[in-house]
């Protein structure tokens, strides 16, 4: 409704207004913020108009409030309609780079960085992890991968590494399921990160060597 959509969007705008404020004070609004939205994804009244703004504000608060996770998982609960907007407005929060800067509630003291290695978190765990659904959440692997392998490069070590562990869950999880296309982006991102980053190489390479034996492996059958 009209009013939830007012009522989400006036609570991200509080918690961005006070991030200027002490450590105490931010974290205080930012914790009962949570509390609101997290009664929200419980009844699922968060509206669609709203979930981009949400998402935003859990991807850069999960590291400083475990309810930010909590909520998420209530949002993720609210069914496979409302997962699939979920889904993809974390896809556009990570590549989106205008988004990602700030958007309506940017704040210049949260990093890009930090907002994408979270939003890799979610997403995963709303696919392939244990939040994912299992009548719809099996159709998204394919475009999750891809943009996880269309945004690699411009990220950091360290989302880099989250992209990395990621795909390794997916492949100890659900490696007889996955299907060449899946396993040549797959390799193409381990690769990349490989290449491109190299705080983690004998960690990515393992990971490669395992992806690349899965592909031989669907490329034989």
């Amino acid at each position: 409704s009209t009013m939830d959509l007012h009522l989400v969007k006036s609570v991200c705008s509080v918690v961005w207004r006070f991030e200027q404020y002490p450590d105490g004070v931010s974290e205080e609004v930012s914790h009962q913020a949570l509390n609101v939205l997290y009664a929200m994804g419980q009844r699922a009244l968060v509206p669609n108009e709203g979930i981009a703004d949400v998402l935003n504000l859990l991807c850069r608060l999960i590291a400083e409030d475990v309810l930010a996770l909590d909520t998420m998982k209530a949002l993720l609960a609210s069914g496979s309609g409302y997962k699939q907007g979920i889904v993809s407005s974390l896809l556009n929060l990570l590549l989106d780079d205008e988004y990602q800067s700030g958007g309506t509630y940017g704040n210049a003291s949260w990093s890009r960085y930090d907002t994408s290695r979270s939003a890799v978190f979610f997403i995963s765990m709303a696919t392939w992890g244990g939040s994912r659904d299992e009548n719809y959440s099996r159709d998204q692997w394919l475009s999750v991968l891809r943009a996880m392998n269309a945004c690699v490069c411009d990220m950091d070590p360290t989302v880099a590494k989250e992209i990395v562990l990621s795909l390794n869950r997916l492949i100890l999880k659900f490696m007889p399921e996955l299907t060449s296309s899946e396993w040549e982006v797959i390799v193409s991102v381990l690769a990349k990160c490989a290449y491109g980053y190299r705080t983690y190489i004998d960690q990515i390479e393992q990971y490669l060597e395992r992806a690349e034996t899965g592909l031989s492996g669907e490329m034989d059958n």
